[in-house]
């Protein structure tokens, strides 16, 4: 008698490993795109804090990443909405963006097709979803939902 399996055992363990690893795979996904939006969370947080250094210095906002005291990682991603930003491999990141107070952002990339990271001058960290894949993160931070697809961060 030999030794050995047959093809429907190594055929079992085959479809089995398959199982298991499609329904890990998007948890791993989850998981990764989550830790890329705390690490830009964090550099939101450090934007938003040279933002006011600045501002207690020169009484405005600068919207150069330039004038702040801080390294922004990443290489030079030109000027977008009137401020100049850096990209780095999965955000680009800028300063004073608009009117609605917004100090410091950071914009998944490519833009609005997943999620941005804000900060506003009142101190208010959000996190705005352009889709159901970014709404996912946006409510992974724990905040609650503030206006359409804006999620307060805690």
């Amino acid at each position: 008698m030999k030794k050995g399996f047959t093809l429907i055992e190594l055929l079992v363990v085959v479809l089995i490993i398959g199982i298991l690893s499609s329904v890990a795979l998007p948890q791993y996904e989850k998981s990764v795109e989550k830790a890329r939006a705390a690490e830009a969370l964090g550099m939101v947080r450090a934007i938003r804090d040279a933002q006011q250094v600045y501002y207690m210095a020169n009484g405005s906002y600068s919207n150069r990443l330039e004038d702040l005291d801080i390294g922004v990682p990443g290489q030079d991603g030109g000027i977008v909405s009137g401020t100049t930003r850096r990209q780095s491999k999965y955000f680009s990141y800028g300063g004073l963006t608009d009117t609605t107070g917004a100090i410091a952002v950071a914009n998944r990339l490519p833009f609005s097709t997943f999620y941005s990271i804000g900060a506003r001058t009142d101190g208010f960290l959000y996190c705005r979803s352009y889709s159901s894949k970014g709404e996912m993160i946006c409510k992974s931070f724990g905040g609650n939902k503030v206006e359409d697809n804006v999620y307060r961060v805690k």
